[in-house]
């Protein structure tokens, strides 16, 4: 969530069916800087120019006490500003990323025929993998 509120954009791709090829031209062309990873797929970042990778089931995982808290978070987020970017698998050729808006994500889970009545303290499970459209 605090990617979303922050304005940036996240790129899920599954480290465990990606090929090496895949991640570092999805590094490249997104120009990630930080990258969230299993420790089971740090090594094959290596070399590939993110300067900020975090293995969020490591050791190297920042405690909340080390950044900064503010007394009013802003959300600089809006429904324009990109919230993904899922990348097609490439199988036809170069992967290719289509950019995702808030807006298209507020529809998709509001507005009929896929209205989920997804509200304010609801809870969802997330079964799916983050890197299938639908997951997101």
């Amino acid at each position: 969530m605090s990617i979303l509120t922050c304005g940036a954009q996240y790129v899920p791709l599954d480290g465990g069916v990606v090929p090496d090829s895949t991640l570092r031209f999805v590094l490249e062309q997104t120009g990630g800087r930080t990258v969230l990873v299993l420790r089971s797929t740090q090594h094959r970042l290596a070399g590939s120019g993110a300067s900020n990778v975090i293995a969020i089931d490591g050791d190297d995982v920042p405690e909340a006490d080390d950044y900064e808290k503010s007394t009013t978070p802003q959300d600089l987020a809006t429904s324009d500003s990109g919230c993904y970017v899922i990348y097609t698998s490439g199988t036809t050729g170069t992967p290719k990323g289509v950019d995702v808006t808030h807006r298209n994500v507020t529809n998709l889970v509001c507005l009929s025929p896929g209205r989920l009545d997804i509200g304010s303290g609801t809870r969802v499970g997330q079964i799916l993998n983050i890197s299938f459209d639908m997951g997101t």
